[in-house]
This record gives structure tokens, sequence and C-alpha cells, in this order.
């Protein structure tokens, strides 16, 4: 499977040698990037098991958090300042791929300005609030294109099928995978039925209002489980398209999000067992078929085939494991069998959508503009 070797227009027509980015420079931002996500993780950690409504902005989980952008604001902007100072133009001193990097970190800094303001007004958020408030979204964009960097520099590369070659980007795109379900972390303690049945946890409440209340929570967890196979199905697919990516790879980006963000979650062996189980399973089906079903990420049928099994094979693992752990559901088999379907068709869906046309769009001969 031949790596990618198309570049965007504006970095692909630079000629400065001194503006590329060595793998070198790649592992430096990446250092970085380790730490800033780490100290978000860490962030999200306080606010999922400590009472923070009445701390302010300047937290030490903040802290963290933001010297870690600090960090990578400093190895980019430096790197940018001695290409500069080489002679390069403005445009040319940035590094080769990682203009997206530069825009992501003035969001990021302009959304941190704005989020120490609203924390002064509002307060801290507490529990799903944290993940959508307005300030923390615009950090998210930031982190999100901070995160392309290393995957840009590395795609324009066109490396070798190794993990040295590889890594700046494998890395990137796993952390990127961490980020997404980083805001979407309530999908990962709803999705199996396994919390208490509503009439065990409600028995005053009418019948009526039982059913109604059965009904969202199978609606939210049959949810959950839809945008959690969009997550880690998403990035495996674009990596397959984008690289010949070595193995272990793809089972690093199904394995190490759901681990880091249960473990955020709870301190509970149980859940975060649930989590890795599932995750290994799934790590292993993704790995098994990228190595013996030829053309995924450049065929259809076989990319279409993998987008599918590989969260099939996740919550197929989840609902029994689910069950052990949780010493019963209280879904019925109708959903508790079909979940898994549903998590298929999403991933099918999925390769469907971020499939290449057939047919270039552009227009034909003799057809009016």
């Amino acid at each position: 499977m031949a790596a990618s070797t198309r570049a965007l227009p504006l970095e692909g027509a630079r000629t400065l040698s001194g503006a590329d980015a060595s793998s070198a420079f790649d592992y430096a931002v990446l250092a970085a990037i380790a730490w800033f996500i780490g100290g978000l993780l860490i962030d999200g950690w306080a606010h999922n098991n400590l009472d923070l409504s009445k701390e302010g902005f300047f937290t030490p989980y903040h802290a963290v958090f933001y010297s870690g952008f600090a960090a990578v604001a400093s190895v980019v902007l430096l790197r940018t300042w001695r290409n500069r100072k080489a002679g390069a133009s403005l445009v040319e001193a940035v590094p080769r791929g990682y203009v997206t990097t530069l825009v992501g970190l003035g969001i990021f800094a302009v959304g941190g300005v704005l989020d120490m303001t609203w924390h002064i007004v509002f307060g801290v958020e507490q529990d799903i609030e944290a993940l959508y408030s307005p300030t923390h979204l615009i950090l998210a964009i930031g982190i999100g294109s901070i995160l392309c960097g290393p995957i840009r520099s590395v795609e324009l590369r066109a490396p070798a099928r190794s993990w040295r070659a590889q890594l700046p980007a494998i890395a990137a795109i796993v952390l990127f995978a961490t980020i997404a379900s980083f805001f979407f972390m309530w999908a990962f303690g709803t999705a199996a039925g396994n919390g208490a049945n509503p009439k065990v946890v409600f028995p005053s409440l009418g019948a009526a209002a039982l059913s109604t209340l059965r009904d969202y929570q199978i609606q939210h967890g049959i949810t959950a489980i839809v945008i959690r196979s969009f997550i880690f199905i998403a990035p495996l697919i674009w990596a397959v398209r984008r690289f010949a990516v070595p193995r272990g790879a793809l089972a690093l980006a199904i394995f190490f999000p759901a681990v880091a963000i249960g473990t955020m979650l709870s301190p509970s062996l149980d859940f975060v067992g649930l989590q890795a189980a599932s995750a290994l399973v799934a790590a292993l089906v993704a790995e098994v078929l990228y190595a013996r079903l030829p053309g995924i990420g450049t065929a259809p049928i076989p990319t279409r085939i993998f987008g599918a099994a590989v969260p099939f094979a996740f919550w197929a693992t989840y609902m029994p494991v689910s069950w052990v752990v949780a010493g019963g559901l209280w879904w019925s088999p109708h959903v508790v069998y079909g979940a898994p379907v549903i998590a298929a068709l999403s991933g099918l869906v999925l390769a469907l959508v971020l499939e290449r046309p057939a047919v270039s769009n552009a227009r034909a001969p003799g057809l009016a503009a």
C-alpha cells in the first residue's frame, strides 16, 4: 500500500530546505503535545472526581494543561523564528506541514483568554457542562488543529512503513482520537444498559413515566454506541487511506483512547477493564483484517468490511463483558443483540462517506457553467 505523496498547494510550493520539518523536529513537537494532552486528561480527571465548583481558573490542573500548550508553542515558534532569521519569508519560515498547527496555536491562545474570563464571570463548569461551554469548544478546535502538524509533516515526507518513520503521525492520530473521545466521555458509561433498571431506581413512578424513562435511557445508550463507533473507526479509515500504517498502529489507536478516557473517568478496575477488554478485541480484529485482507484503504469492499467489523467486534465484546461485570443487563435481548449490529452499520456508513469517488467531480464537457 503506497503512502500518499499529495501536498497542499501552499506547502507543496516551498523550496527552501530550511523550512522542511525534520523527524527530530516532529519528535520535539510530539513530546510537547504529549505533555499538553496529558495535562488535559489530568484536568478532565479533576473535573470528574473532585469538586471544583469553588475553584477559580488558576488550578494546578490548568497549570499542567496550559504549560503544555506553552511548550508546544515554544517549539514551533522557535523553529519558525530561526527559519525567519536565516532569510526565509514569513510564510516559508513555518516548518513544512505545520501551518495548521500555527493557526491552532492562535485559536487556542484566544480560547484560553476567553476561558479565563468565562470562569471568572460564570464559575467553573461541572460535569457535562464542562465539555460544551463555548470557550472549551474553541479550545477543542485549537487542539485538533495543533495535532495536524506532525501528521501532515510525516505525510509530506512519504516515509517507509516503519514505526520509527511514522511515530509522530501515528501518535498524533491516536491523540486526536483521544481528544474526540474526551469531548464525548459521557458515552463511555451509558452504552450497554449496565446501569440500574429505572424500575428499581424509581419504584414510585407510574407505569407511563417508567416507560418513558426506559425508552429515553435506551435511546441514550444507542446514541452513545453510534458516537463511539464513529470516533474510533474514523481515524483508522483515514489513516489507512493516507499511510502504509505499520503493524500495531491501528491497535494503539483503538486501545489507548478507550483505556485513557476510562481511567480518567473512574478509578474502578471493573470499568477500566471493560473498556480495555472490548478495545483489545476490536484492536486484534483491526490488525488481523489489515494484515490479511488486501485493499483496506484503497479498495471499497475491503474498506467497508473493515469499517463494519471493527466496531462490531468492540460492542459484541462489550455486551457480554458488561453483563459479567455489572451482574446482568436490564436491556432486553432485542436491544442487547441489536447494539453490535447498529455499531457495524455505523462503521459501514462512515466507510462509505469517506470513500473516494469513482469518477472526477469536474464538470463534464458540454455542461453549462
